[in-house]
């Protein structure tokens, strides 16, 4: 499991988007399902887990290259970046070293006030 934690996401109703992926054994990259956002100033948070040993890198959210906030051999990669403007039909991915069934989760968090 990883946990995070950030300042300055609203307090109130802070989700803005999610998406999910579930991406096949064999796979090097994961990937979430497309998602839009309502709202700009957002941070997007993305996190991929594995079932087997290797290490995850940068990977993209949209057109950012996302950075990379940690990455465990066992447990996953979680890594984020933020919009300043609106995002339409985008997806989160993750790099990870070996071949291996891949599940997914992005959450856009609204900024507080």
């Amino acid at each position: 499991m990883v946990c995070a934690e950030y300042a300055g996401v609203a307090s109130s109703n802070p989700l803005d988007a999610f998406a999910f992926g579930n991406n096949s054994s064999g796979a090097t990259v994961g990937r979430t399902s497309a998602f839009s956002t309502s709202k700009a100033g957002l941070v997007v948070v993305f996190m991929t887990t594995d079932h087997t040993n290797g290490t995850f890198s940068a990977g993209a959210i949209g057109s950012h290259t996302a950075t990379l906030r940690t990455s465990h051999d066992t447990d996953g990669g979680l890594e984020d970046t933020t919009f300043s403007s609106l995002q339409s039909n985008i997806t989160a991915s993750m790099n990870f070293s070996a071949s291996n069934h891949l599940i997914t989760m992005a959450g856009a968090f609204k900024a507080g006030p």
